[in-house]
């Protein structure tokens, strides 16, 4: 069985359903733009970092940055532990479980520095905020003595964030706009590739 596939045939069966291709990628953008406004929750992110270093280093060299850099999983690890989200559900008196916490929380760390970032997001702007500053507090407690530090000092505070992070409206219908239009031309291609309906001579 060979499969013959002629451009300009294939070309020919998108203009004729142009119509078809178009009213696809319509339906799938106004799926997409309903689901992304009154299904998926609005999500609003608070970030806070901080900075730390051994107070009895008089300078500073770049192995001491490239070290820093290399501590970005035992920071991260350190921050979201059990003990830290825990303590952080205590205080706040938060009705989510230590999983669910996790999932809320990043932890990043630029690239040659020694700054941790915490990002928090979470349904209610506020609350993204409270979070952030809570678990900042405990999380430099628990690096200081884990890690045999002198201090961890601030560098910024949690914001309250004004806007939503996510979803974007949109993006995401256009992107579901043209997942449509890819759809339905895929489904063309398939028909004209596997059609075998003797229509000419040479056919």
């Amino acid at each position: 069985f060979e499969l013959e596939l002629d451009i300009r045939e294939v070309i020919f069966a998108l203009l004729q359903k142009w119509y078809l291709i178009a009213l696809s990628g319509f339906l799938v953008a106004v799926l997409t733009f309903c689901v992304s406004k009154f299904m998926i929750p609005e999500k609003f992110e608070s970030k806070t970092s901080i900075y730390i270093l051994n107070q009895n280093e008089e300078d500073i060299t770049y192995s001491d940055l490239q070290l820093g850099s290399t501590l970005t999983k035992d920071y991260e690890v350190l921050v979201k532990s059990r003990t830290v989200l825990e303590d952080v559900i205590k205080k706040l008196k938060l009705n989510v479980s230590y999983d669910d916490l996790e999932n809320m929380v990043s932890v990043s760390v630029p690239e040659s520095t020694r700054i941790v970032e915490i990002t928090v997001k979470t349904t209610d702007p506020t609350l993204s905020k409270e979070i952030a500053d809570e678990i900042r507090e405990i999380a430099s407690t628990t690096i200081a003595e884990v890690m045999n530090v002198d201090a961890v000092n601030v560098v910024e505070k949690a914001n309250l964030p004004e806007k939503k992070c996510s979803p974007s409206v949109g993006k995401n219908t256009v992107l579901g706009g043209f997942i449509g239009v890819f759809m339905a031309c895929a489904v063309i291609l398939l028909v004209v590739m596997f059609n075998d309906t003797i229509r000419t001579q040479d056919d």
